[in-house]
């Protein structure tokens, strides 16, 4: 917790992954920051839209840069099953 404020890990069935403290997974608010990009300030929106608060999403931020391939694989297969079920 002190070299990842805010950070927690959670198994499931694709294994570990990293998530916000009573809040989503790192991925999914990397996702959606993603998504909210042509946006002037996507933390403030995201936070403002999903109640979460600012700093935890930082945190997320901050978790992405440190391991971008741990977070974009699970982008990737997120994007890939809701695709196949469209």
């Amino acid at each position: 917790m002190e070299e990842r404020p805010f950070i927690v890990f959670r198994d499931g069935p694709t294994g570990r992954r990293a998530g916000l403290v009573g809040g989503p997974d790192v991925w999914e608010v990397a996702m959606w920051l993603d998504d909210l990009s042509g946006n002037q300030d996507p933390i403030s929106v995201l936070a403002a839209e999903t109640g979460l608060n600012r700093s935890h999403v930082e945190s997320a931020v901050r978790y992405r840069a440190a391991y971008p391939e741990e977070i974009e694989a699970r982008i990737t297969l997120h994007r890939r099953m809701t695709q196949a079920v469209s």
